[in-house]
């Protein structure tokens, strides 16, 4: 993901990735659709895992239709990331 961020207040101003103008999507379903039509995103969703999820390790799950990724940090903070890809 591509973003010009003002290094006073961290506010991203450019939201594009690859192609897609990520503030052109305008609801979640908009955003399910995306990523379930991206073919670089296929093996992503069969490694999903489902509950109860691992809390020693990172893993890849689906939440109200959005492929998400928990990392788990050495830290043992968790931190959820959507997955965008190249669309």
């Amino acid at each position: 993901m591509s973003g010009n961020v003002s290094s006073n207040d961290d506010i991203v101003t450019d939201l594009h990735f690859g192609d897609i103008d990520l503030s052109s999507i305008v609801s979640r379903d908009e955003f399910v659709t995306l990523q379930r039509n991206d073919a670089s995103l296929v093996s992503s969703f069969d490694l999903t895992e489902s509950e109860p999820f691992p809390d020693n390790r990172s893993y890849l799950f689906v939440k109200n239709g959005l492929l998400m990724r928990r990392e788990i940090p050495k830290s043992n903070l968790e931190i959820a990331i959507f997955l965008l890809s190249s669309w």
